[in-house]
């Protein structure tokens, strides 16, 4: 592995200390991979190994090299195979023959580098950077779309030819998958190395380079058994989170240009929606996904209509089963109430704050505790908030302290910040991650700096009685709190200085205490929730109350939680009564209702807007499907540059990049 690494590190030192003249310009140049004498040199040993294995060669014969080197650049990458197993992968679809794959494994040798149990893989990733550049490699350039494409194609057939019913021959749905005793042994005999390739890697493959051809190929895999098979053996891979993940980025990539997309994007979601719902059952034992997850799905599971004809054998409930799905995807049962919770930027984490003082990090996705706080607060925690980055997370309680928590090292290090005389309420993070907010009992709110964990200005007093929440303005210039006061108060943040203006904007209007604060995704609104069982929603610049077609939103008991959809079009509220409830952003007009059995502590929606997470004190922390998700759509991919694009600009219009 090492040995292209010293190789180019070797050619980088002689060319930075070849002139007398200063080097860091020369320094400069090799870091950023600029065209310099090292890439040059590089590009010649490059040049003259591929002219030494293709000399000679008619166009057809190097046409089939060049598409070997670009199927072993693209799988490569994502994980190396033996040289038999690339042969069993990449030999499906016909394209490439046994022997232009050997000849090229031989001919290149000299760059190739054999890990253990001969995976292959290149030296260096120089060689990519030359033979994806047309300018460099010349008659060797390969187009990044070409050569995913062909893996894409492989994978997809191999899971057709590959798959079937049971592939591990288990022998009752009774034991849990870590209770067979030798499930490793049967998944190896069973699933070979280019089958399990194909199973993790197919969707990664086609949406960076979709084509007709492989959308027909997904949409014949798809409407068949096959889509079964393959939830199947990532159940026994244990990485249902491959298909969740990857059913997700299917459904967000633009394929209107091709027939038979819509289909493949409908059932791309409709079976992440099945897998998410009996994700339980699913990872722990593989049979149920067909007798439980199968049998169970509600009436308008497509997936589960779809699929069932090829099952005839499983059971069918006549009378009484789901019409539809419940929008509780997802239940996470915990030893204690929960307090407060916070989504970690990518989505994938959770942490959970406890009236004992005590802090978890749970896996979003299969309901695991990933790691506990070794040390507890000494009061109930009310707040916690993850960084901008998801490299920290601050913590507050009622032992009138703050916590900073390194999550990178699974909550086993904080940093203590003191200096409220009360219990701390709220804390929140300014947009770039260089400030922490809080309000507290003792009526103030301060400002933090998380690196050196110091109070950086004294105290700002404004509120007459308890700060209960606090919150940044997305730009992060303003800075908004809430009190048993009654009252909002918006305050201008000075980013150079980190200081608060002493002169904020009050706003008036709700009739008892305030307990809750959230800003518009875009900063111009500020919803509020009070004891007063309301929400309200008030300009950010004026303090004006936003006029509402609908009658007050209203709970039947307090508000204790308010979040915005990241596209800013629903408000979600929470409340003791136990309800959590989601209006329109914009008219605060009801839209839905669904909640637990005791009171509602904390709701946040997952950053990518399509489940709301929710806490209480029955214990359980739930997931929500909500009708809010953001799906980037990737509209293609751009081809031409000969070297890294390091900067882009969208035209006045949006006509031209």
């Amino acid at each position: 592995m090492s040995s292209g690494v010293f190789l180019w590190a070797t050619l980088a030192v002689k060319y930075i200390k070849k002139s007398h003249f200063p080097s860091l310009p020369r320094l400069r140049k090799v870091l950023s991979k600029q065209k310099s004498p090292v890439t040059d040199q590089f590009d010649a040993l490059y040049r003259k190994a591929l002219e030494t294995a293709i000399d000679g060669e008619d166009d057809e014969i190097k046409a089939a090299y060049l598409r070997c080197i670009g199927a072993i650049l693209a799988i490569s990458e994502r994980e190396p195979l033996a040289t038999q197993d690339l042969q069993y992968l990449l030999l499906v679809v016909g394209q490439i023959d046994p022997l232009s794959l050997d000849q090229t494994l031989k001919n290149l040798s000299p760059l190739l580098l054999m890990t253990d149990g001969q995976h292959i893989r290149f030296h260096h990733p120089s060689f990519k950077e030359f033979v994806t550049s047309a300018t460099r490699s010349s008659l060797f350039h390969i187009r990044l779309d070409q050569y995913e494409a062909e893996p894409a194609a492989c994978c997809l057939q191999v899971m057709q030819r590959d798959l079937c019913f049971n592939i591990c021959k288990l022998e009752t749905s009774h034991q849990l998958n870590s209770e067979v005793p030798d499930l490793k042994k049967r998944i190896d005999t069973h699933i070979g190395p280019a089958l399990r390739y194909a199973c993790m890697h197919w969707i990664d493959h086609f949406i960076t380079s979709p084509t007709q051809a492989l959308v027909e190929a997904i949409h014949k895999l798809m409407e068949g058994p096959q889509l079964m098979y393959w939830i199947e053996v990532l159940s026994l891979l244990g990485r249902i989170d491959v298909a969740t993940e990857g059913l997700f980025k299917l459904a967000a990539v633009d394929l209107t240009r091709f027939s038979e997309s819509g289909q493949v994007v409908s059932w791309a979601t409709y079976a992440r929606r099945f897998i998410l719902s009996f994700y339980d059952p699913i990872t722990t034992s593989t049979p149920h996904l067909y007798i439980s997850a199968l049998a169970f799905a509600p009436q308008d599971s497509l997936t589960a209509a779809r699929m069932r004809s090829h099952f005839p054998n499983i059971i069918t409930v006549a009378q009484g089963g789901d019409a539809r799905w419940h929008p509780c995807m997802k239940a996470i049962t915990h030893s204690n109430a929960i307090q407060t919770l916070s989504i970690s930027p990518d989505g994938k984490h959770m942490i959970v704050g406890y009236p004992d003082g005590s802090l978890a990090m749970w896996d979003k996705q299969t309901g695991t505790c990933v790691s506990k706080s070794p040390v507890d607060h000494l009061g109930m925690v009310t707040c916690v908030v993850y960084s901008p980055n998801g490299n920290l997370v601050a913590s507050s309680s009622h032992d009138a302290t703050i916590r900073v928590w390194d999550v990178t090292n699974s909550l086993q290090h904080s940093r203590m910040l003191t200096g409220h005389s009360g219990p701390v309420h709220s804390v929140a993070f300014s947009p770039n991650g260089f400030l922490i907010a809080s309000g507290s009992s003792d009526r103030t709110v301060c400002l933090w700096d998380p690196n050196v964990a110091h109070l950086i200005h004294e105290p700002y007093i404004g509120h007459s009685s308890r700060v209960t929440c606090v919150a940044f303005s997305p730009d992060g210039t303003k800075l908004v709190s809430g009190s048993w006061d009654k009252t909002i108060r918006v305050w201008s943040v000075d980013v150079g200085s980190s200081r608060l203006a002493n002169n904020p904007l009050v706003i008036t209007g709700h009739s008892d205490s305030v307990t809750c604060i959230a800003f518009s995704p875009d900063g111009s609104k500020i919803a509020s929730g009070s004891m007063d069982k309301t929400i309200q929603i008030w300009d950010a610049q004026t303090g004006a109350k936003s006029e509402s077609r609908a009658s007050q939103a209203k709970h039947s008991d307090t508000i204790t939680s308010l979040a915005f959809s990241p596209d800013g079009k629903l408000l979600a509220s929470s409340s003791l009564d136990g309800a959590i409830r989601l209006w329109s952003a914009s008219t605060l007009t009801y839209s839905q209702t669904f909640g637990h059995s005791s009171s509602v502590n904390a709701i946040a929606f997952s950053p990518d807007g399509c489940d709301l997470v929710s806490g209480s004190t029955d214990m359980t922390t739930r997931v929500w499907e909500v009708n809010a998700c953001l799906k980037p759509m990737m509209m293609g991919t751009l081809v031409g540059h000969s070297y890294w694009v390091k900067s882009i600009a969208v035209m006045r219009g949006g006509t031209c990049i």
